[in-house]
């Protein structure tokens, strides 16, 4: 790929925004080296290595990669002989050996659930001797210890002992002088790495010392008395022995850091690929980018996409990148190999050239591109971009000549492996010259088998796809009451310009517009509005899709549920009857019992045998009766007298097969074909056709039995749900499910558990509380409950 490619679709910036990412100046080296390539199997390693290291950072807690110094000049200085690392260097060189050692031991935990992670794990080395022999000598603080040596060790204690005898004998001297006024106060300073105390410059005796210093002033003279000289010169001496031995430990530890050069390099390296794969995934996640399908042919079919540095831009606002971009959904390369992308000014048609460029580079470098799922991308050898206004001063060459050379170039270099992006084909000269040039252009690529977008505002470019099927249409919206670009891109048919129209509602006088329009012809005038009426149409056939698709997810989520909470009333009803018989049982056991007891009584006193006889056959009566009413609670409901003919109306009662339970209607929605009904304490909305009118005379006391039966607090539903780390679809979804267990389960309060994050899952959980029945009241948790991480509702108590 040139570097005007590059540089058009504005590829190195995205390059900058990955590198920004990077824990290492390794990383940023191999981020910023990354260019698009053409081979296939080196772009299938790069982008699977890169959704690997995604799935690393959404699935472990850590991985162990930090902030390090970029240690390869320190290992280059090892190799000259006679140099010597200083100790603060050996320290950046011990902490990258340690991090690798924390890698290692990620490697060994995941080395199965990430093979091309670990593979390049595999080549590190642990490095620990020399890790070992750098902290046992130099402390953290970068100075040597003293047990570096045995030999600095004795040294050290020398030096502390000579110094010691140097102060006593100052400060002696200083005790005898200090009431003489020549000497000043008790000052005991260094001078020429010699240990000196301060006269007066007028009070200076032969007999007192050596002048060592001078203050700035003069009249202070800094004095090494004799008494101490020889210990100054001893002292001396074994400052330079202890730096000879310091010297000497460094120059052995660089020795020792030279003899394993190779593989810490190596470890350099590794961890620099590490660190660009690491910053490839944030980069992903911040975006909410993903790893492509790819396919080895010049094709691609791209869904929902988003301009990575427009996702960039509204990040860095404070959006949801991926929601405040408009997507785009293209394909090129399978059943045509061309499209000519056409409508308003500000439509989009020029971003969308560049997105689609951008996102093929960034693919064929290895990148995760902020696209939805379903997308496939291909390979192209080359990329051409003729895109904005190229005007050079520098060359003297006019739009028009500079778009000319690029084409050129497009035209000369471009086989059935190249992707050409042409924006505002033809433009900067006559209109019919320019679209004559323009149609000869694309016609010219097609036939080179060349993968070609173009934008344009001729309408003789708008009617290629009718003679040619290689060629198609594709049309950015526009609303024309709005004055706004909606960023859609419809495939299959061309767009208007509506110039005359945005002209006239900005404000034109009348006459002009008008005067334009008679002067456009009334086969263009009926060009464009035949193009506003399809766009038209087709946006409401897409907002008829987008309901429909709506309405069928919440159809299929609400069997879903009819379904769930049709068992779980089942399984209360079967738990409910258990009890019931277990208690009549034990009723029956409890009775049978005292009627023995008094039989038994009866008997001892001697009752006549009529008496007991009677109360046998009371108590055979009881037991049968008992019975009969037990199977009869046994036996499963079955639906009252039905009613036909009759339309469902509010306050009717129904039967729900679903739930083998009666309904009380409490709204109906004809339009939708749904009802609302409430089911002891619950209410459903679900399709009338599952629902059935039934004698209302039987029901109401049938209703008014059910009425009393009550759940008791089930230990498996508990008093919270997390809803952290889901979608806001997906978090509703749960939440109304979780709110007809808690309410089965007799909680008076929940708390709903959604995280601070951006407040966008907090304001959708919010939103669903505020209008559901089941609800009394919500609201934001305390400060001991979760504060903005958490809201506090209040559910509705079973009347």
């Amino acid at each position: 790929m040139d570097h005007h490619t590059r540089e058009v679709l504005e590829f190195d910036k995205v390059v900058e925004s990955v590198a920004g990412l990077c824990l290492t100046p390794m990383g940023q080296e191999v981020v910023r080296a990354s260019r698009p390539d053409s081979n296939f199997r080196r772009i299938k390693r790069s982008l699977d290595e890169a959704a690997e290291m995604i799935a690393v950072l959404a699935a472990e807690s850590d991985f162990p990669l930090g902030r390090v110094t970029d240690i390869r000049p320190s290992i280059l200085k090892t190799s000259v002989e006679g140099n010597f690392l200083e100790p603060k260097e050996f320290l950046a060189v011990a902490d990258f050996l340690v991090m690798g050692q924390g890698l290692l031991k990620f490697s060994k935990v995941s080395r199965e659930k990430y093979p091309l992670i670990e593979e390049h794990l595999s080549r590190l080395t642990s490095g620990f001797e020399l890790v070992k022999h750098i902290r046992a000598a130099i402390d953290e603080d970068g100075e040597l210890r003293d047990n570096a040596s045995p030999e600095l060790r004795r040294l050290r204690g020398e030096k502390r002992a000579v110094r010691d005898s140097i102060i006593d004998r100052l400060r002696t001297i200083l005790a005898k002088k200090n009431p003489d006024p020549a000497w000043q106060e008790d000052i005991i300073t260094l001078r020429n790495d010699r240990y000196v105390i301060p006269v007066r410059a007028g009070d200076l005796s032969p007999r007192d010392g050596v002048i060592q210093d001078r203050s700035s002033t003069g009249q202070t003279l800094f004095i090494e008395p004799f008494r101490v000289i020889e210990l100054n010169n001893r002292l001396r001496q074994v400052l330079i022995e202890e730096r000879q031995e310091i010297e000497r430990i460094l120059r052995s530890l660089t020795r020792l850091l030279h003899g394993q050069a190779a593989e810490v390099s190596e470890n350099v390296r590794v961890v620099g690929i590490l660190d660009a794969l690491h910053a490839r995934a944030q980069w992903a996640r911040i975006t909410r980018a993903r790893v492509p399908g790819l396919i080895d042919q010049p094709q691609f079919s791209i869904a929902a996409g988003r301009h990575p540095l427009l996702v960039l831009q509204a990040v860095g606002a404070g959006d949801d990148g991926s929601d405040a971009v408009v997507p785009i959904t293209i394909r090129l390369g399978e059943s045509f190999t061309a499209l000519v992308i056409t409508g308003p000014n500000t439509g989009g048609k020029t971003v969308c050239l560049k997105m689609v460029g951008l996102l093929a580079l960034m693919t064929q470098a290895g990148f995760p591109i902020p696209t939805g799922d379903g997308t496939v991308m291909g390979i192209f050898e080359s990329v051409f971009a003729d895109i904005g206004d190229e005007q050079s001063i520098e060359s003297s060459l006019s739009t028009f000549s500079s778009h000319v050379r690029q084409i050129r170039h497009a035209v000369d270099q471009a086989d059935d492996r190249s992707l050409v992006l042409l924006d505002e084909l033809g433009a900067g000269t006559d209109p019919k010259e320019g679209a004559a040039l323009g149609e000869a252009i694309i016609a010219t690529l097609v036939e080179r088998g060349a993968r070609v977008m173009c934008t344009t505002h001729y309408t003789a470019l708008k009617t290629l796809s009718q003679n040619n099927p290689l060629i198609e249409n594709a049309a950015v919206e526009f609303d024309k009451e709005t004055l706004k670009p909606t960023f859609r891109l419809n495939l299959g048919i061309p767009g208007a310009s509506y110039a005359i129209d945005i002209a006239r509602r900005l404000g034109m006088p009348a006459q002009i517009t008008e005067r334009a329009n008679r002067l456009l012809g009334a086969q263009e005038l009926n060009l464009s509005q035949l193009l506003a009426e399809l766009e038209d149409t087709l946006r409401r056939v897409r907002e008829q899709e987008q309901d429909l698709a709506r309405r069928q997810r919440v159809t299929e989520e609400l069997d879903r549920l009819l379904q769930d909470r049709s068992e779980k009333l089942a399984q209360a009803e079967k738990e409910s009857k258990t009890t019931a018989l277990a208690e009549a049982e034990k009723i029956i056991a409890d009775t049978k019992r005292e009627m023995e007891r008094l039989v038994r009584e009866i008997r001892e006193s001697q009752a006549e045998k009529e008496i007991v006889k009677r109360t046998h056959h009371l108590l055979r009566e009881k037991a049968h009766q008992t019975r009969t009413q037990l199977e009869a609670l046994k036996a499963p409901p079955g639906p009252p007298t039905e009613e036909s003919g009759a339309p469902i109306e509010k306050g009717d009662w129904v039967w729900i097969e679903a739930f083998r339970k009666e309904g009380l209607v409490v709204d109906v929605f004809p339009d939708q074909q749904r009802i609302k009904l409430r089911i002891g304490n619950l209410l459903y909305t679900i399709d009338e056709v599952h629902c059935r009118r039934i004698d209302q005379a039987a029901a109401k006391p049938r209703a008014a039995q059910l009425s009393g039966i009550r759940f008791a607090v089930t230990t498996d539903t508990p008093s919270e749900i997390s809803l952290r780390g889901m979608m806001a679809e997906d978090a509703l979804i749960a939440l109304d499910k979780y709110l007809d267990d808690a309410m089965l389960a007799g909680w008076e309060e929940v708390r709903i558990i959604h995280g601070k994050g951006e407040g966008i899952l907090r304001r959708a959980v919010q939103d669903m509380l505020g209008g559901d029945p089941r609800v009394v009241s919500h609201r934001l948790a305390d400060w001991n409950e979760g504060g903005l991480g958490a809201t506090i509702a209040r559910l509705r108590k079973e009347q």
